[in-house]
């Protein structure tokens, strides 16, 4: 929603320049939410292939990010010859790192005239882990120790951490069980830029039945596939029946990790000895002071007992200030102006008083 949340007041004249991983993101909520989203006047954003809209040049650029597919742009007027980057939303130590190094050697062109720059970390505490290879590691660690149930609370839109959770249930003997939601989302953007993507289906990968959806009440995911007119994820029905984990057969005692979300709170009530699970919390920290299902049920628990049930792994969706000032160094722009950040009195401070 903070990405494309405020789509649906643009005029549909309007073209949405969006990638084609986002672009299939969308398209997999548009099957689960009421209120869709006009894909109808869709323009792909092509990484390093020049658009034409009205006055502007307009060049995608791959960025890391933790949502997936995200991109930035160079943009150019062409009557004046201005030139702006746009960074979006972005880090450089997830699985689409060498993008950013990339950008830096090959940029658009130095010297720009604007950067339009995030400074989310800005004011934050640092990550606890600097990089998705940590991260990965760190899930690693706690699987190790050879809990029964653990429970991954993490985005089902965070490929990078859902494909590392995979990787290492499937090193330590531990069955991965998604909801139907997620199962659809890493099913539309199987095969996109040959990158690797767990799906239900594969060994050791199983989908937990839940019978939950925000609208109507009771109503489940499996419904809303079987009804959804498009018939986009129809053909999952069978994997999901096929290979399928319902709440109450969790107590048989195989060792199983669930990523777990607020949708899924109504099954999670059901699963036999929930309160003995470990839990990671594989989100940004601030969430956690957020009342959400999910936290009010952990916390109903008694799981968020650091040091005994509980232990928070993540890496930062977002630029490092050390990041933010290689892009600066790299693109060397005569201004900067700051968004997505809480502390842009900050950015003198980083990037050059003579910027601002």
């Amino acid at each position: 929603g903070d990405h494309y949340g405020l789509v649906h007041f643009a005029h549909p004249a309007i073209p949405l320049v969006i990638s084609e991983g986002a672009r299939r993101m969308i398209e997999t909520l548009n099957s689960f939410l009421p209120k869709k989203v006009d894909l109808s006047n869709v323009v792909a954003a092509v990484s390093r292939v020049k658009l034409n809209i009205g006055a502007f040049d307009v060049i995608p650029y791959f960025m890391d990010h933790s949502a997936f597919d995200a991109r930035g742009f160079f943009i150019i007027e062409r009557r004046s010859g201005k030139r702006l980057f746009y960074s979006g939303d972005f880090r450089a130590c997830g699985s689409r790192g060498a993008t950013f190094e990339k950008l830096l050697h090959n940029p658009p062109v130095r010297n720009v005239d604007y950067l339009l720059m995030e400074g989310t970390t800005i004011g934050r505490p640092e990550a606890e882990f600097k990089t998705e290879i940590e991260a990965e590691n760190a899930l690693g660690d706690v699987l190790a120790q050879g809990h029964k149930l653990v429970l991954l609370a993490c985005s089902g839109q965070n490929i990078d951490r859902i494909k590392s959770a995979y990787l290492k249930a499937s090193e330590h003997g531990y069955e991965l069980l998604i909801d139907p939601y997620i199962a659809c989302v890493l099913d539309n953007i199987k095969g996109l830029y040959r990158s690797f993507v767990p799906q239900l289906g594969m060994p050791g990968i199983k989908a937990l039945l839940c019978n939950y959806v925000p609208n109507p009440p009771g109503y489940s995911y499996v419904n809303k596939i079987a009804e959804d007119p498009s018939g986009r994820f129809k053909h999952l029905l069978y994997l999901m029946g096929k290979g399928k984990v319902k709440p109450r057969e969790l107590a048989d005692g195989k060792k199983r990790i669930i990523l777990v979300r607020d949708g899924i709170v109504p099954s999670l009530k059901r699963v036999p000895n929930v309160d003995k699970a470990f839990v990671i919390y594989s989100q940004w920290k601030g969430y956690l002071k957020k009342k959400t299902r999910l936290t009010e049920f952990l916390q109903g628990k008694g799981l968020l007992k650091e040091g005994e049930n509980f232990e928070y792994i993540h890496t930062s969706g977002h630029a490092d200030i050390p990041t933010l000032q290689r892009l600066v160094t790299g693109l060397n722009p005569t201004k900067i102006i700051p968004m997505h950040t809480e502390r842009p009195e900050k950015y003198p401070e980083f990037f050059g008083r003579e910027r601002f």
